[in-house]
């Protein structure tokens, strides 16, 4: 088996090599990681996903979408009732398994305070290939698309008010 520093460098690069963005996940001090990578998918959506080793569990890393919730986003999900809250919490986690039933989905802190999502898959590192790689951020990207999709489904309201203003300045829900 590889070791740690083995592992991260022949994984950098095979991001690379299929022409993602490879750059060091930032560690805080409370989270026990051997290391930490987020990879940025090429163009044209520019997805942020982490990738990370678990002490004791070298021989998988854990791909996880990470996304928060804008904050204009957040004052029209705070402007819903429980039940339709509820709704779109329970539509978005029903697409999300859906896509990827082998996902770890979170979202939090519940549904009625929705603020992040993460979605997480665990991949074995002797499985790890260029075409699972790509594999996996293909199916991140369709998990991304999913939640963006429900969030304007049932918030419209940022997204119509940008009058084609894109990108992480504008009003949409990022990663």
């Amino acid at each position: 088996m590889e070791d740690k520093n083995e592992l991260r460098e022949r994984i950098i690069n095979l991001f690379l090599d299929e022409g993602f963005e490879v750059k060091k996940l930032p560690q805080p001090p409370q989270v026990n990681i051997n290391w930490g990578l987020e990879v940025i998918t090429p163009p044209p959506m520019r997805i942020k996903i982490h990738v990370i080793s678990i002490p004791g569990k070298e021989d998988r890393i854990i791909v996880t979408l990470p996304v928060t919730i804008s904050p204009q986003h957040l004052a029209e999900y705070n402007k819903l009732s429980p039940k339709e809250k509820i709704e779109l919490y329970s539509s978005m986690l029903q697409k999300l398994i859906h896509t990827c039933p082998t996902c770890q989905v979170v979202i939090q802190p519940g549904p009625l305070e929705l603020r992040n999502i993460a979605v997480s898959k665990m991949i074995m590192v002797d499985e790890l290939d260029s075409k699972t790689a790509v594999e996996v951020f293909t199916l991140m990207i369709n998990c991304f698309n999913i939640i963006i999709s429900e969030i304007n489904r049932v918030l419209p309201g940022p997204l119509l008010s940008q009058s084609g203003q894109g990108g992480e300045g504008g009003a949409t829900t990022h990663f």
